[in-house]
This record gives structure tokens, sequence and C-alpha cells, in this order.
């Protein structure tokens, strides 16, 4: 089954004095959850609603009442909120003394498990609680912190599979969310991607974001460019100053197989091979019409071939997955 894009509208920002009839014109138009913030004045500045109101907007609609618990402390209130009909239960491991007992007390209302974390805090907080493998943090040549890199995660993949981090299979935090892992082989390296449901044109061509942002465009003979004046022209446009884009150039060989060649921001030059960037060829080509087939769509780079699938339904691409070589060639030891 697809994974799907959830609305949950915040019922914050409605009538207070109409609540109910907010909430049957939410679900009328569609929405999925119903989305409750709760807030003690406490935990944070605001005050608003408790168990008692939850409890009388219950009635109203049978969709998901998704309950974001902005109070501390918060054990003490998650039966309460669960009687009075929530759902899922978000809560701030902030606002806790123990993040597993919290966890353990919503899942024995047999209530869904949400956390959020505040702007400030760090993701260690909740690493624990992921069961995370690992988490790479990717820097681009320039020294900058990067976003999504498909082939240097796949190199992750291998060089903790080597270490003895992990087994065959493993699950690792990115900057744009957790991804799977596989070693096929002693070579293959399978990596998942995140749902991609946003595809968008404009007058350079086609933009998508699977893990870093990515404009696509379709060339004839694209050995003969010149990708770093080219590929720079674009990033270092009106449109893309200032948060820059990957530019890829792609050429259709035959049936599902792709010669591409990417001009990376923060190399700010031709890179051999980009992941992020082959897994956007492949959907612009299907969204483009000249795939039909969403198994082993070949894109061909200067670095060597990337195999990419996925699955499609209507305007959402899930189930996506990177493969390719991921080969050792150098080791040693950096002295600090």
């Amino acid at each position: 089954m697809p994974t799907s894009i959830k609305i949950s509208p915040s019922i914050l920002s409605a009538d207070f004095s109409k609540l109910g009839e907010e909430i049957m014109s939410l679900d009328k138009a569609g929405a999925d959850y119903i989305h409750v913030d709760v807030m003690d004045g406490h935990f944070v500045p605001n005050l608003t609603i408790g168990p008692e109101v939850i409890k009388k907007l219950r009635p109203f609609t049978k969709k998901t009442f998704d309950v974001h618990l902005m109070i501390s402390p918060v054990d003490k209130y998650i039966e309460a909120f669960s009687k009075a009909g929530a759902d899922i239960i978000t809560f701030h491991p902030e606002a806790t003394d123990d993040t597993s007992k919290t966890i353990e007390l919503i899942k024995k209302q047999k209530k869904k498990v949400g956390i959020s974390l505040k702007p400030k805090s760090s993701i260690d907080l909740i690493k624990d609680h992921l069961k995370l493998d690992f988490e790479m943090i990717y820097y681009n040549s320039d020294g900058l912190l990067s976003s999504m890199c498909g082939n240097g995660a796949r190199c992750s993949v291998a060089f903790a599979y080597e270490k003895n981090i992990c087994s065959k299979k493993m699950l690792f935090m990115a900057y744009d969310g957790t991804h799977e892992g596989f070693i096929v082989s002693d070579s293959i390296i399978k990596l998942s991607f995140n749902e991609i449901s946003i595809v968008k044109e404009n007058e350079h061509g086609i933009l998508i974001n699977s893990g870093s942002p990515h404009l696509l465009i379709f060339e004839k003979n694209i050995e003969d460019l010149n990708v770093r004046e080219l590929g720079s022209s674009i990033r270092y446009s009106k449109n893309f100053l200032k948060e820059g884009v990957n530019v890829n150039f792609i050429e259709h060989i035959n049936k599902n197989s792709f010669k591409l060649r990417t001009y990376e921001r923060g190399v700010e030059n031709e890179t051999l091979s980009c992941g992020s960037g082959a897994v956007a060829a492949a959907i612009s080509a299907h969204y483009k019409g000249l795939v039909k087939n969403y198994s082993e769509i070949l894109i061909q780079t200067l670095g060597g071939s990337l195999k990419v699938d996925f699955k499609n339904d209507k305007e959402k691409y899930f189930n996506i997955y990177l493969s390719g070589k991921a080969q050792k060639v150098f080791s040693g030891i950096i002295s600090i």
C-alpha cells in the first residue's frame, strides 16, 4: 500500500465559541485528522484546552484526534486525554523524566505515540527511541553541512556493515529523515528514499526534492555540454541563488536507460555521480512519460551505473530504492 500524506489541521486557529461546527467543517472538507494543541501556560506560554473539552468535541467527528500535549509534567494526564477521545498522543521528551516510561504509558492506553521536540532541542533526546543503527551527517567539499547525499549514504551503509555496526539490513538517520540500507552483495548497496509527492516545473526544467533539491533538464548529447558553466549559471540565477539547487542534465538513451551529468551545489562543479540526482532523474523521466516500467530504471553517470526502483500512485512516488556499487578505495587514519 502506498504511503500517503495526511492532512491534520489544528483547531488552535478555530473560533473557540464554535468548535463543534469548526470540526464538522474540517471533516466535510476532507481533513484526515483533527489536530488538537493542548498547552498548559507552563511548558509553553499559551493556555488552551483540557480533556473535558476534547470529550465534548469527540461526538462531532469520527476522524482521528491527533492530540499534541505541550504540558509538563505529562505522565499524569495521559489517561485522562486517552479516555477523552485522543487517538494519537504526542508528547515532548523535555516534559518527562523518563521518555521510555511515557511511551509505555501511552501504549498501555492502546493509543498511537508521537514525539515532538522543541526547536532548540537536540535530536539526541529521542535517538535511543528510534532504534537507529547510526546517523549520517554529511558535509560538502565547501565545508558546510549539506542535505541528503544518496551515494554518501550508500557508502555509509557499506562502512557501517564493514565495521560490524549493524547487520545486512539497517536503519539510519540522515538530513531528511530515516532511511533503510541493505547489503545486497559484496559490492551492491541498496538504499531507501522517502516518499516524493511534489513535482514542479518552471522555465528551466523539472523540480524535485529527493532529500536534496534537484532541477532536471532533458537534453541530447549531454557529453558535449559544459556542465560547470551551464549548471553554475542556473544555480546562481535569481530563482535559486538563496538556497541553491543541484542542476541535472539527462539524456534518454533507450527504454529505461538514461545518462546523467550533475552540477552539485556545495561542490560548485560537476560531480562524478549523484545518488539523489539519479532518483530525481528516474522520477522526472516517469513524470514526462518516458518510462512506464517503475523497476530497474538505469542511470548512467560518469562514476558508474545506478539503478532506481519505485512505485507510483497518481502524483505520489513511494517505495523508492537506489542501488549500485560502493567499493572501498582507501583506508587511513585522520589525526586531529
